[in-house]
């Protein structure tokens, strides 16, 4: 203690607060990676005067790990028995992660926990994946596209075929009612409808054709889901394309004939 007194009256360290913990963290490592730490300590804020900045809506088991990023440029969730005790996988986390580097502007660690998330993704279960969308797609706003392109690249590759399974096909409907991930459904819906026939056996398709997607992904009211899916008859040569458009309208047209 008597030490962390003599750092903070030299004004080496500045504290981080969250949920009642303190993490005191070297000034020059906030100041050189994070614009919102640097400002809030300079700038004419109670921060400043303080020498404290309070996070309040953020989880110290996360802002621990982003600490250990200020003062080692890198941070590790291969050996921690904490994400087990959180209950979050490591998809999970490194999304979580790359929502609070992007909060505090630290742009390095957001490409670091970026590269974490897809390199976990590429040797994840559906399951894991499914359960960082909430992640994905709640904790930063619309326009950061870096794990929400990742995610829908890999939504329209794997679903498909993960659907088949009932409870990976109950996970998916609990997160399909959610307004926040039309943009998701969207785009997975319309691709996997499209890659059906070189992705699943016939049995595959004629289960997909009959619940098209927009059973799984239903349009629950024009303001909740309004999203864009398209349906598709897995009969050659013949059937109908059904468009749910933005608004809610609802249209038929005939398909395009594929050749035999």
């Amino acid at each position: 203690m008597e030490d962390e007194q003599r750092k903070d009256e030299n004004c080496e360290f500045l504290v981080l607060i969250c949920e009642g913990k303190k993490f005191h963290v070297q000034k020059t490592a906030l100041f050189t990676q994070s614009k919102v730490f640097y400002t809030a300590f300079t700038g004419p804020f109670q921060e400043s005067s303080l020498r404290t900045y309070e996070m309040s809506e953020d989880s110290p088991f996360i802002v621990n790990k982003m600490i250990d990023y200020f003062n080692n440029g890198d941070y590790d969730v291969s050996a921690v028995p904490e994400i087990e005790e959180q209950n979050i996988s490591a998809l999970q986390f490194h999304a979580r992660m790359f929502s609070l580097a992007d909060k505090y502007a630290v742009d390095i660690l957001m490409l670091l926990s970026a590269a974490k998330y897809l390199d976990r993704l590429r040797n994840s279960e559906i399951v894991e994946f499914l359960g960082s969308i909430p992640a994905v797609y709640e904790l930063t706003p619309s326009y950061v596209r870096d794990l929400r392109n990742e995610a829908i690249k890999y939504a329209r590759i794997n679903l498909p075929q993960g659907l088949g399974s009932t409870a990976v096909r109950q996970i998916y409907e609990g997160i399909a009612v959610i307004k926040h991930y039309k943009e998701y459904k969207a785009a997975a819906c319309n691709v996997a409808m499209t890659q059906l026939p070189q992705r699943a056996d016939r049995r595959g398709r004629d289960e997909f054709a009959q619940t098209a997607f927009c059973d799984i992904l239903p349009v629950i009211t024009t303001k909740v889901a309004r999203l864009v899916c398209f349906i598709r008859k897995s009969t050659r040569n013949t059937g109908l394309e059904c468009n749910i458009g933005l608004r809610g309208e609802f249209h038929k047209t005939p398909l395009r004939a594929t050749g035999a």
